[in-house]
């Protein structure tokens, strides 16, 4: 059901309470729709110069958060939540290997402000907002397309470990991200589940997309019985 997914921000509301009419909410969700789907041709087609040109560099981070609501929370559209994670994964591929920083992988403290800038926002708000997304009780792993989504954030865990490498992995998503998350659960496990620990070190071991896939499923597993 593509229907059912992650946070909700389409409440039918406008800004001060009142009810927005049905034929502008449709308006609204097309218009959203036609820029998620405009932002990944650009990145997927290789034209992220755009997004870097004096015109648009101010906007970057209105591009970024604007994407992080398409993948994690905008719309109730697996299609589209899978378009603004591979976004997100093209940007990885681009951005984030040695041809950004020379000889050597550009550090999150670079001065190159606008792409470890994306690095920062990958790790602080985009992976924590995915995996909360994945997690949400109307998010159905089980639904064919909601199942793709899930796929394309395991490329994108595994694209950002290749590009950035094991000691930014563990440091910046294993150890802040996933612990945090992991370490929270309470609850008894059934006794088929992973451990929080297995889980952990799933994805610390993790090195291609399946094995990044299969960890998701693990998580949830763990994480969904809370």
């Amino acid at each position: 059901n593509d229907e059912s997914s992650c946070n909700d921000s389409n409440n039918g509301s406008g800004g001060d309470g009142a009810a927005v009419p049905p034929h502008l909410l449709i308006e609204q969700l097309v218009i959203k729709k036609l820029t998620f789907l405009f932002l990944q041709n650009v990145v997927s087609h290789g034209a992220t110069s755009l997004l870097l040109s004096s015109s648009n560099i101010q906007s970057l981070e209105d591009v970024l958060n604007t994407m992080n609501d398409g993948a994690t929370s905008e719309i109730h559209d697996a299609v589209v939540k899978k378009s603004c994670v591979v976004f997100f994964r093209d940007l990885i591929d681009q951005w984030s290997g040695e041809e950004v920083g020379g000889s050597e992988r550009e550090s999150l403290s670079s001065p190159n402000i606008p792409r470890a800038g994306f690095l920062r926002f990958i790790y602080d708000v985009f992976l924590p907002s995915a995996m909360q997304c994945i997690l949400q009780k109307t998010f159905n792993e089980k639904d064919a397309m909601h199942y793709r989504v899930i796929c394309e954030v395991g490329k994108t865990l595994a694209a950002l470990k290749l590009k950035r490498g094991h000691v930014e992995w563990e440091e910046q998503f294993v150890s802040r991200t996933l612990s945090g998350m992991v370490t929270t659960v309470v609850a008894p496990q059934p006794a088929t589940c992973p451990s929080q620990s297995d889980v952990i070190a799933a994805f610390r071991n993790a090195s291609n997309p399946k094995e990044m896939e299969i960890c998701l499923k693990n998580m949830i597993a763990v994480l969904k019985n809370r």
